[in-house]
Order: C-alpha cells, then structure tokens, then sequence
C-alpha cells in the first residue's frame, strides 16, 4: 500500500503506512529502505540531501538505520557514502569505504583500483577529485550481481 501511495504522490501517507510497519517490525530493511527512499526522493544528481540539510541529515540517518539491520547491505552502504561525499564528511565517507573493502565478495578489480583512490584522495582532502572517483566506483559497483543481489534485499517491490 506504500508504495502505491507513494506512486500516486502521496508520500506523507506512504511515509505512515511504512512508519507503522517500522513499529511493528524495527528490523525489517525493506520497510527501513523504504523510509529512506521517501526521504531521498528526487535524491538523483543532488535532489533532496542539496535541497536542504534536515532532508539529507534525515536521508542519512534512514540508511543507517538499514545498515543497522543489515550491515552487509553494499548497496545500501554506497549510498550512505555518496551522500556522506556530497555533505564533505570525507572521514565518515572513508570508514564506510573501508567497510565496502571487507564485505565479500571482492569488487571487480577496476573497481577496486577506484575504491582505493576514492579512499585516498578523501583521507588527503581533495573532495572534488575524489567525487570523480566516487562517481566511476559507483557506476562500476551498481551493474555488479552483488550490488543489485543486495539491492533486491532491501527495495521495494516492483509496481502497486
């Protein structure tokens, strides 16, 4: 019914249907991911965590939450990087890359090459290049049978 309602346009009605379902099962990551994704809609090229601070904040705070139930979670955790990049919190950013380093499998080694660049370049400050890195690693990670298998896990299902 969420989902529907969020098709529809009407997200505070989703956004309670899932908060009930969050009450009555705090560990399920689809209804957590859910949450998340009304939080970030229009997330896109910079959508809700640019428009403002409290929506990315609360963005933010939503993929954590899912983490929380399902730490291995790569897509989930990507996300979490890209929007801790976008807020120029370079040391968060770093540690959940560490953390993608250690989730099997391995990425792909182009990837990986990525991943270790993004890792340096924000350890050493320099944002900007590192968001280029961070945008290939992404675009590499998310056609991976990992990444879209973590996907799976936690998005919502498809059509109303």
């Amino acid at each position: 019914m969420a989902k529907l309602y969020s098709l529809t346009g009407r997200a505070s009605d989703a956004r309670a249907t899932l908060e009930r379902l969050r009450r009555d099962s705090t560990r399920n990551a689809r209804v957590l991911y859910a949450l998340a994704e009304l939080e970030g809609e229009g997330e896109g090229e910079g959508g809700a965590a640019q428009r403002d601070s409290a929506s990315a904040r609360r963005y933010e705070d939503r993929l954590r939450d899912v983490l929380a139930v399902a730490p291995a979670n790569l897509a989930v955790r990507l996300k979490l990087v890209d929007v801790l990049a976008r807020r120029g919190e370079a040391d968060n950013a770093v540690s959940q890359l560490e953390e993608v380093r250690r989730i099997p499998p391995q990425p792909p080694r182009e990837a990986r090459a990525y991943l270790d660049s993004s890792i340096q370049l924000l350890r050493t400050g320099r944002l900007a290049q590192a968001r280029t890195t961070l945008d290939r690693l992404f675009g590499l990670m998310e056609v991976t049978a990992p990444y879209q298998a973590s996907l799976d896990d936690v998005k919502w299902t498809e059509g109303p």
